[in-house]
């Protein structure tokens, strides 16, 4: 959904709304990422709206449903937004963060509701960093504040193929010229 709040921003920051966020506006695109489309009811925000809202009403802000507005906002498609994530979780574990980002999304109050860019910011897309790693090779699990390196100095598969696995298969290893391996 990182991807939608990022098309979302860049609609938003060019001065237009989407005006029609749902499930069935999502396609995947190559390599089955997920990308907004079908953007026949854009119009630009802050001023009267062009033509009459054909959105899904499950999806409409609040201040569309009841007509309360003349101009559309970028907040109309955070509200969407919001829908369209709380049902991707439903039934679903998700954080609190996540929660609490859902939630803002689907304010009542349109001034309210987080910009694409906030939403963004939330700390539902915070990670925390990874402290330690494995060694693919001994698995040995090494601080990553280390380095690449865990404690018997593997940084290569090459010298630690040749020296913990090749023997026990009679495989010989050899670097290539672009410095990945091939059994020889």
């Amino acid at each position: 959904y990182k991807r939608q709040l990022s098309g979302l921003h860049d609609l938003h920051s060019r001065g237009f709304v989407h005006c029609n966020v749902k499930p069935e506006n999502i396609f995947l695109a190559k390599g089955l990422s997920p990308v907004l489309g079908d953007f026949d009811d854009v119009q630009a925000h802050n001023v009267p709206m062009t033509q009459p809202m054909q959105t899904t009403i499950k999806y409409m802000a609040p201040e569309l449903r009841n007509g309360d507005v003349d101009k559309v906002e970028p907040a109309v498609d955070m509200f969407s937004m919001g829908v369209v994530l709380a049902e991707l979780f439903d039934g679903s574990e998700v954080s609190d963060a996540a929660q609490s980002l859902v939630s803002s999304l689907q304010s009542a109050d349109p001034t309210q509701r987080p910009t694409a860019l906030e939403a963004l910011r939330h700390e539902a897309f915070q990670v925390e960093l990874v402290k330690e790693a494995s060694c693919a090779i001994c698995l040995d699990i090494y601080p990553v504040s280390k380095g690449v390196s865990c404690a018997d100095g593997h940084f290569t598969a090459e010298s630690a193929w040749a020296s913990r696995f090749a023997p026990l298969l009679s495989l010989r290893l050899m670097a290539t010229y672009d410095g990945t391996e091939a059994c020889a």
